[in-house]
């Protein structure tokens, strides 16, 4: 009894030990940590990143932690990034090649400088990042972001797929873990109303699936956020291909331009129009879009060959077949009584 009270004693201290550590952001299977810093003009926590209220012709402190958790040399990028809306409506921070989206005030990238930070083994640093606002100044928020990525790793990558002869040397075949933050600059705090523009949706493969794409722009400089999207299909021929979609927690990102994608799992489909009815919302705003969807008996062709089979009908053949049982239980009814009867003269 006393080793094992002794035992949960030693697990009640380690748990709050560990609660107690300061909260140090790693990737799986990442080489170093990342913690930021709060900045001096930093609205609200700085666990998610820098949310900085700035002013024209002034320069800002981007304060971050870099540790490295290895043995050995760690040399880390830190690579400035524009904020993007994927395909399932989230904010994405891990493409340093996208481009601003449409009418962006400015490219993020060109505010912010890239750096190279060399950590010796086990090392941790602390390291500032400038940010210069431009004399114009800022109209809504500028979205952008900070992308840390270990060279180190990505060459110890492609030195192991240099020595077992791959054929697949591109990096784009590598996988190195990476640890990003938002940076959002806003000048005037007062959040404007959001302009969505909606383009005409297509059903097509992707990856040997059906898919749902809509193309979809945000083009106001303020994110969309905390929202929530309600897709009504509608076929007037077939209402077993009527199905609706709901999508909580999307964001769409300032200046940001995306093809949002659906798995589509209705069929058989029939050549012909489809009414969607597209209504997004959040706490401040509502907007309502409807779009037609035209498929032609070559898509159908195409589209049916990886969607599902018609159900059957298990309702009208349960009926039928109660039916005949009780036709068949009149008929016999009906012969024994009369079997019954004709007995009853013979005797």
């Amino acid at each position: 009894m006393k080793y094992g009270r002794f035992l949960t004693i030693l697990l009640i201290s380690l748990l709050f030990w560990i609660w107690r550590l300061p909260q140090v952001v790693s990737a799986a299977g990442s080489t170093f940590t990342v913690v930021p810093q709060k900045s001096a003009t930093q609205i609200g926590p700085p666990n998610q990143g820098w949310y900085l209220h700035v002013q024209p012709d002034t320069d800002y402190h981007l304060t971050f932690q870099l540790g490295n958790v290895t043995k050995s040399r760690n040399v880390i990028e830190v690579q400035p990034v524009v904020v993007q809306t994927n395909s399932q409506l989230q904010l994405a921070l891990d493409t340093p090649q996208a481009a601003p989206g449409p009418q962006a005030q400015y490219d993020f990238r060109k505010l912010v400088p890239s750096q190279t930070y060399t950590l010796g083994p086990q090392q941790v640093v602390t390291e500032t990042i400038n940010v210069h606002i431009p004399a114009a100044g800022i109209r809504g928020m500028v979205m952008g972001g900070l992308l840390f990525r270990s060279q180190t790793a990505l060459q110890q990558q492609l030195q192991s797929l240099k020595n077992q002869h791959s054929q697949q040397r591109n990096s784009n075949f590598l996988s190195v873990a990476a640890i990003s933050y938002s940076v959002y600059l806003q000048q005037k705090m007062q959040p404007l109303n959001v302009k969505l523009k909606l383009g005409a949706p297509q059903l097509n493969l992707q990856n040997q699936q059906v898919a749902l794409t809509t193309p979809l722009q945000n083009v106001t400089a303020y994110p969309f956020v905390k929202g929530k999207l309600h897709l009504r299909v509608t076929n007037q021929k077939n209402h077993n291909l009527n199905f609706t979609e709901v999508v909580n927690n999307i964001s769409i990102a300032a200046n940001s331009k995306t093809a949002w994608q659906i798995p589509w799992q209705r069929g058989p489909l029939l050549a012909g129009k489809y009414q969607l009815t597209y209504t997004f919302t959040n706490p401040r705003m509502h907007y309502v879009f409807h779009r037609t969807l035209i498929l032609t008996p070559k898509q159908v062709e195409q589209l049916n060959k990886f969607l599902p089979k018609e159900k059957p009908n298990y309702l009208i053949m349960i009926t039928v077949i109660i039916i005949i049982a009780i036709a068949l239980l009149i008929l016999l009814t009906f012969l024994v009584y009369h079997f019954g009867r004709h007995q009853a003269r013979i005797k």
